[in-house]
């Protein structure tokens, strides 16, 4: 019952202890402290990487907006070019030699005009008609132009007329003309001057101011089919070609502006931006593009990014090592502690402490509370092993009888008084035993655990087991179950008092009780037994006179048979009462019950008491003890007669409801009973009687019997007016047997016998020679002895069939003696006689039916009818 405190497993108290695990790896705290730092940087890793894409997604707005902000003043620059160039053509149109018409003189101001624009490459006149009569470069003049429109659109319009960006073969660039008319005075021919302009001049004009730009950009113009217009740096190579970068044009052809990243022909990987040249001189059919190299439009971002990643990895590995260092000072040493001092307490050192110092932080506070949990438990385990102590020796040393079992009736653990009780050498004998032999029959151990499945404790539950001799021992038990969550019983823990000896006590002051009652019944019964003798006597006188008349010694031996049976049924009664008579039961009619006990029982009623007997006109029948259905009205009517000590009226009543129970209710007008002890009025030894005229015992004989039988009390009293006891007893719905032959039926019609051998064994030799005479006279062969020694030294070559013997004899008793013949004779019916039964285990046997049994003094019929009972095999003993 006490537990170690430095190794509980010792006595089970746990199942097993925590083994000794090193932590490591991914599932370490000093690792999960280091991913913790992992995570926190990873925010600022991630900062760091949205950066530098936001950065790069504004260098590639920056590079469209210098792509759309250069194709804007391209389309500046020439519309500018275009105004300047009308002027010049408007001025030469009025110059002399143009309106002379001196085409030589013209050309040479063309070409003058020429060597100081070098942004034209052509400068003329054409005639209305398609001469070419002026240029500043075409030799052999005047010549047919082949193309007429710029000159038609130009006099149609009457105003500057510009003609389309086109390639020249000759000159291997792009060119592009505008025409103003020139005005014409009488009968003068219409004629427009022209102007043709140089494209890669135009170009280089506008592109200078680009020249600022990273080194290893690139600028494009292209038309409308892709092909190079003109390229900076200068690629004279380029020029009339499609663009280098295939992915750039098919981008250009799907949006007309926008950035693409990509990798030329010749593996140049950089990022291009890309917008149209809108103006009148072009039509739209122009776009500008603009290439970075990617690493030098993002060079920047790329050393910012760089810059900060290291700047980062360098803070994370010195918050890595701060980590890794300080997790295993400020951490893992105090969790350490706690999971050694958690270790020993699980093993069951209550002693264990953290050893850490207690401060504002949480690992302290959590020192602290284990400390101050394995504190209170250490106080506890101290409190339970003196409490285990104190049940221990409880338990052991109880005088009751403890134990704790299984449904199955493994004994798990008991007490000395437990294996004393039931007759064990010691507790370990008791151990090893099944507790299903202790009980004497299997069904009421089922019994038992029926009950305590419905009821889940047995308060004052009394049985009768068997010891480890074979005896048997009577037992007070209180039993409580153990159930588990599905409410089947697990175990049973019980306590039990041995109250053999208490019984035979109570049965002892019982039988004082009713030799209390025999003793006021002494003074009448001697009356009524000596009226007997006196009528017995007379009439054997008589039968002398009267031998010469056969009739009347008929007549007068019927009535000394007569008072014989009166003087047998007195003295049955005195045996009822004294306790000394078998239980037997039969089916009785509670009626005939009545009337037959208040023969005797009107003696015990003084005679300032009226007695009213009410009987039921039906039978009542019930299966019961005569004896003990008696001695329970014998009881109440004492009860009630002590209730009147000034007199009063005593009604006893019978009676029966519709249903199972029929009643017997026994009424006085005595002095009632207090409430305040009615509860009590069943118990044992409880009377309001002075000592010298009670024992307590009459109620609670009348209870126990009751119960017995099955049946219940109720009780009804008022101070003052009486009280009502009713005894309610299951009803039977079988019949009672008829009444027992008369006394004065004929020999003639008596069961007669078939010849059968009858041992006889009587020591009363007048009772051995009649009962010999009546053998004889019933058509028997009998053989009579004195005792069963000489009933042992008959020859046992010639069997009998029966044998009738004396319960009591001098010697060998008739139980021994019956047990030795029918080992000798297996077939041998027995009868045995008696005026009473003293022998507990005999009357036991004779309750039980197990033996035959004939109550003397018996006449002759009753003899006749259980001898062909007994050897037929049928029948009841009496």
């Amino acid at each position: 019952m006490t537990r170690s405190t430095k190794n509980p497993s010792a006595d089970g108290s746990m199942a097993k202890s925590i083994p000794n695990v090193r932590v490591s790896g991914w599932f370490s705290l000093r690792t999960r402290v280091v991913l913790l730092v992992v995570l926190a940087v990873l925010p600022s890793l991630f900062l760091i990487w949205r950066t530098a894409v936001l950065a790069r997604q504004n260098e590639r707005d920056f590079l469209r907006r210098d792509a759309m902000g250069l194709a804007r003043l391209s389309a500046l620059e020439e519309e500018q070019l275009i105004g300047q160039t009308r002027e010049l053509l408007r001025a030469l149109a009025e110059s002399q030699e143009i309106r002379h018409r001196d085409w030589e003189a013209c050309r040479r101001l063309m070409a003058r005009i020429q060597a100081q624009h070098n942004r034209y490459r052509d400068l003329g006149v054409i005639t209305a008609d398609g001469l070419l009569v002026c240029s500043a470069n075409a030799p052999d003049l005047p010549r047919p132009v082949k193309d007429r429109e710029l000159v038609d659109q130009a006099l149609a319009r009457g105003d500057l007329a510009l003609g389309q960006l086109r390639w020249g073969r000759k000159a291997g660039a792009y060119k592009v003309s505008m025409a103003l008319p020139i005005p014409v005075d009488g009968g003068e021919k219409a004629a427009v001057i022209y102007a043709t302009l140089n494209v890669s001049w135009l170009q280089q004009r506008e592109w200078q101011t680009f020249a600022r730009l990273p080194a290893g950009s690139t600028l494009w113009k292209l038309d409308r089919d892709g092909r190079v217009i003109a390229c900076w740096p200068e690629n004279e190579g380029a020029i009339g070609k499609e663009l280098p970068f295939p992915e750039v044009l098919r981008a250009l052809h799907r949006n007309a502006n926008g950035v693409v990243e990509t990798r030329g022909s010749g593996g140049w990987r950089g990022v291009f931006a890309f917008a149209p040249v809108r103006t009148t001189f072009n039509g739209g059919e122009m776009y500008v593009v603009l290439g970075i190299p990617r690493e030098v439009l993002f060079a920047d971002i790329d050393r910012a990014l760089w810059r900060d990643l290291r700047l980062l990895s360098l803070l994370a590995l010195a918050a890595f090592g701060v980590a890794w260092v300080g997790s295993d000072y400020f951490l893992l040493r105090r969790i350490r502690a706690l999971t050694n001092a958690s270790r020993r307490l699980a093993e069951g050192d209550l002693t264990a402490r953290t050893g850490i110092s207690y401060g504002p932080g949480e690992l302290s506070q959590l020192a602290k509370a284990f400390d101050t949990m394995a504190e209170a438990l250490e106080e506890r385990e101290s409190a339970l092993r003196v409490s285990e102590e104190r049940y221990r020796r409880l338990f052991n040393e109880a005088l009751t009888g403890n134990f704790v079992s299984r449904p199955d009736g493994k004994l798990l653990a008991c007490n000395e008084a437990y294996a004393r009780i039931l007759g064990f050498s010691s507790v370990e004998e008791a151990l090893n035993t099944d507790l299903v032999s202790i009980y004497l029959k299997p069904e009421d151990r089922a019994e038992m655990l029926a009950r305590l499945r419905a009821e889940r404790r047995l308060e004052f539950h009394e049985m009768e087991l068997r010891r480890r001799d074979g005896q048997t021992v009577r037992v007070l038990e209180h039993i409580i179950g153990t159930f588990d969550e599905a409410g089947e019983l697990v175990q049973l823990h019980g306590y039990m008092i041995d109250i053999s000896e208490l019984r035979r006590v109570e049965e002892q002051l019982r039988q004082a009780q009713k030799m209390e009652a025999i003793g006021r019944l002494a003074g009448a019964v001697a009356h009524d037994f000596n009226n007997i003798l006196q009528a017995l006597l007379s009439q054997v006188h008589l039968v002398e006179g009267a031998a010469n008349d056969p009739q009347r010694v008929r007549e007068l031996a019927r009535d000394i048979a007569e008072q014989a049976q009166r003087g047998a049924a007195l003295t049955r009664q005195l045996l009822i009462f004294s306790r000394q008579q078998p239980t037997q039961w039969e089916l009785l009619d509670l009626n005939e019950v009545v009337q037959t006990a208040m023969r005797i029982l009107r003696r015990l009623v003084r005679e300032n008491i009226a007695t009213d007997v009410e009987l039921a006109a039906e039978p009542l029948v019930v299966k019961a003890d005569r004896g003990q259905l008696e001695q329970v009205l014998m009881n109440l009517v004492v009860n009630a007669c002590d209730a009147m000590p000034t007199g009063g009226r005593l009604a006893i009543r019978t009676g029966g409801d519709p249903g199972d129970w029929v009643w017997l209710e026994v009424e006085d007008s005595g002095t009632g009973i207090p409430e305040d002890i009615r509860d009590r009025i069943f118990e044992p030894f409880f009377t309001t009687k002075p000592r010298e005229k009670g024992t307590g015992l009459g109620l609670s004989v009348v209870h126990g019997i009751v119960t017995g039988h099955g049946g219940r009390i109720e009780v009804t009293s008022e101070v003052g007016r009486g009280s009502v006891f009713r005894v309610l007893l299951p009803r039977q719905r079988e019949e009672v047997s008829g009444p027992r032959a008369s006394t004065r039926g004929e020999p003639a019609q008596l069961p007669q016998g078939q010849g059968e051998r009858v041992l006889l064994v009587e020591d009363e030799e007048g009772a051995r020679t009649a009962l010999q005479q009546i053998l004889l006279a019933l058509g028997y062969e009998v053989v009579a002895v004195a005792s069963g020694e000489e009933a042992l030294q008959l020859p046992p070559e010639a069997p009998f069939h029966l044998l009738l013997t004396d319960l009591l004899l001098p010697g060998i008793d008739g139980p021994t003696m019956a047990r030795e013949l029918r080992q000798r004779w297996p077939n041998l019916e027995v009868l045995m006689m008696s005026g009473y039964a003293e022998d507990e285990a005999v009357r036991r046997g004779i309750s039980a039916g197990e033996i035959r049994f004939l109550q003397k003094p018996f006449d002759m019929p009753t003899l006749a009818r259980e001898l062909r009972l007994a050897l037929e095999g049928r029948g009841q003993s009496h």
